[in-house]
């Protein structure tokens, strides 16, 4: 088992555009984690670590890149759990 890598946003002529409302339904039923923190908290280190651990278990998941920068993971998926993992970025630690 992989992981599917892709966007869900993109800048164009007309402005950004989202398309996590196709992939995250709002009554899922499933699970949503959100990691909240800082720039250079380990939040993307945390779900590296996360995906490589379903991975190695054999579960597929599909791996949501930031399209403002490709390096850096904003969510993780595993539709075999039904379940989210993905980022809130803040400016403050007290947001």
């Amino acid at each position: 088992m992989g992981s599917i890598k892709y966007f869900l946003g993109c800048s164009s002529p007309e402005g950004f555009h989202s398309f996590f409302g196709e992939l995250c339904p709002t009554h899922s039923g499933g699970y949503t984690y959100i990691i909240k923190g800082g720039p250079g908290t380990g939040k993307s280190s945390l779900m590296k670590r996360i995906n490589s651990a379903l991975t190695d278990a054999g579960i597929e998941t599909e791996l949501i890149y930031c399209s403002s920068d490709p390096a850096s993971l904003d969510g993780v998926y595993a539709p075999a759990l039904n379940c989210w993992i993905c980022l809130l970025y803040t400016s403050d630690a007290a947001d």
